[in-house]
């Protein structure tokens, strides 16, 4: 299996401001970080989806939760299979992989304070599918 480009660019000074639907926004008002890595992905994808797409082919399914798993923050479709990808609000039953993570574990492993390996041993990461992906 190829491994997959990296979608989470470093952040981008507080001036800049990022484009993204405001159907991705979180309704925490917490969430800030977590709701501007969604929009640096979908940016990344707007300026290099057919190219992301090329390198992966697969479809995400990413459930982001709080810290308490009593709030459900979102489910999002990644998809790197189609097109030129894209990243909506939503569940893709045929997502080739299921992700589900706390909010800020996936802002820590975007940030590099947190590598994969220790998420999924620690099971603060959760993948279903093909883990390869």
């Amino acid at each position: 299996s190829r491994p997959c480009p990296s979608l989470f660019v470093q952040p981008h000074p507080s001036h800049v401001q990022l484009r993204r639907p405001e159907s991705l926004t979180l309704t925490d008002a917490s969430m800030s970080e977590c709701q501007a890595l969604l929009g640096e992905v979908h940016a990344a994808l707007e300026k290099n989806g057919e190219s992301y797409v090329r390198q992966c082919g697969f479809v995400y399914q990413i459930h982001i939760k709080n810290a308490s798993n009593e709030l459900a923050l979102g489910d999002f479709t990644l998809d790197l299979k189609h097109g030129s990808g894209f990243l909506r609000p939503g569940m893709d039953s045929q997502a080739d992989v299921f992700l589900s993570i706390v909010d800020e574990d996936m802002v820590a492993m975007a940030k590099g304070n947190l590598s994969t390996f220790n998420a999924l041993r620690d099971g603060r990461l959760i993948i279903k599918g093909d883990q390869l992906a």
